[in-house]
């Protein structure tokens, strides 16, 4: 029983790793940003569609619009049937950390949709652009994005 909670958590941290790899060969410190919430996310939605959390996540990148390769079809549908909505909202205080919360909405069906809420402190130097510049130029303290639909 051992081997196999040994295996599963190899696995696991394998399919992170295949994540943070992909994310990081973009160099690009926006698509870094965007993967880590792409991240978050797929975490949750993996086991609603019984998939690896990279598997989720390439998909999860695909269905928000990102040209991302290897995207299983059939797990880019799976997530499409039982996904209702993504946002991420930026907090930016005057100092500090800035708060992301990720925001998903699922389960399309009989059973009922379901709010999940991951909440992030990131610094102002992780933080996207475009934030950083509504805050610093119309002095926005929070910021929302609607990943998907």
């Amino acid at each position: 029983m051992e081997t196999s909670r040994r295996d599963a958590m190899a696995r696991h941290l394998a399919g992170l790793l295949e994540t943070a790899r992909e994310a990081f060969a973009a160099a690009d410190p926006e698509t870094v940003q965007r993967a880590t919430v792409y991240s978050a996310a797929a975490e949750h939605l993996a086991p609603l569609v019984h998939t690896t959390e990279a598997a989720a996540f390439r998909a999860l990148a695909v269905l928000c619009g990102e040209r991302w390769d290897g995207a299983d079809p059939a797990v880019v549908e799976a997530l499409r049937h039982i996904l209702v909505r993504i946002t991420v909202r930026y907090e930016v205080a005057d100092l500090g950390p800035v708060g992301r919360e990720v925001e998903i909405w699922s389960g399309a069906d009989r059973s009922g949709i379901t709010r999940q809420r991951i909440q992030q402190r990131i610094s102002w130097d992780d933080t996207p652009a475009d934030v950083r510049a509504r805050r610093l130029e119309h002095g926005d303290p929070a910021v929302s994005f609607q990943l998907y639909p």
